[in-house]
């Protein structure tokens, strides 16, 4: 037996021992358990030792830790450490293992960065809010710049929608990566994401709050939007409008994305100005 193997074995063990710890302290003490936070993951040797890169052994010890029932909320924290770690551009600061130890080609990075997404989408708990909203919008931002298939940025898209009102504002700001996008962030994928929650709402399967919370995230993101010139008055109308007028509790941050809107097209003609403000009245008024 290789060292290789030798180490891979001994990692699964304290892996499989720990969890095993885990589910038993859940069954004893459902009430006073608390589960440990991604970060308490990194003392345990299998995410610290360079084999766990190779996906397919991560796939199957994950799919071993699944069948002995351990809660989806911990494999999702086991899936996120792992992707923070080993894939850039996910973590949320700092130098990932990957960049550190992969002096590669950009091609054979960018080809691995695919594969590394595709499986990690395959491998997401299908339970809802397993998974943090903020870190699959990282994950999506990485999919749309190495151009993974589509069903895979779909499959984020759905579930991103699902938890939209615990994003934050700094990962919905996403950039486009497409040549035929004429603005600097992906303003069509805010819209998309916006439009899905909104009829989750409307069949009732999301609260109140939620909808004020994401009502706010839109504005907080069209005030961001707005300054970029190439951004059309029909696409900040779409955004500004896929929302129900009882999701604005003020008003406030709305106007504020209106008045940089304006100040950016300061050039523009009177007539442009008037109709936007007669759009708006027509509108939310």
């Amino acid at each position: 037996m290789s060292k290789t193997d030798t180490t891979q074995i001994n990692c699964s063990t304290t892996l499989f021992e720990l969890l095993a710890e885990m589910k038993n302290q859940t069954n004893t003490e459902q009430s006073n358990f608390q589960p440990k936070s991604p970060s308490n993951f990194s003392s345990e040797c299998w995410f610290d030792d360079a084999t766990i890169l190779d996906m397919d052994y991560f796939v199957k010890t994950l799919s071993g830790i699944k069948a002995k029932g351990v809660r989806a909320d911990l494999i999702g924290s086991i899936i996120t450490h792992y992707a923070s770690k080993w894939l850039p551009d996910v973590a949320e600061k700092g130098i990932t293992q990957f960049e550190a130890e992969s002096p590669e080609s950009v091609t054979t990075s960018w080809m691995k960065k695919r594969f590394f997404v595709e499986t990690l989408v395959n491998v997401l708990p299908p339970e809802k809010d397993s998974i943090p909203c903020n870190f699959l919008l990282r994950l999506l931002r990485t999919a749309n710049m190495v151009g993974v298939d589509g069903s895979y940025r779909q499959e984020l898209e759905k579930r991103i929608s699902w938890q939209l009102d615990q994003a934050c504002l700094k990962e919905l700001v996403i950039p486009s990566f497409s040549h035929t996008c004429g603005t600097l962030l992906d303003f069509e994928l805010v819209i998309r994401l916006v439009k899905r929650f909104v009829s989750l709402d409307n069949e009732g399967a999301k609260s109140g709050a939620a909808l004020v919370k994401v009502a706010k995230l839109v504005d907080s993101y069209l005030c961001e939007a707005a300054v970029d010139a190439n951004l059309r008055l029909d696409e900040f109308v779409t955004l500004a409008g896929a929302l129900p007028s009882h999701a604005r509790a003020t008003d406030d941050g709305l106007y504020r994305a209106i008045d940089t809107y304006l100040k950016v097209c300061f050039l523009l003609s009177w007539m442009f100005q008037f109709l936007f403000c007669f759009i708006y009245d027509s509108m939310f008024c």
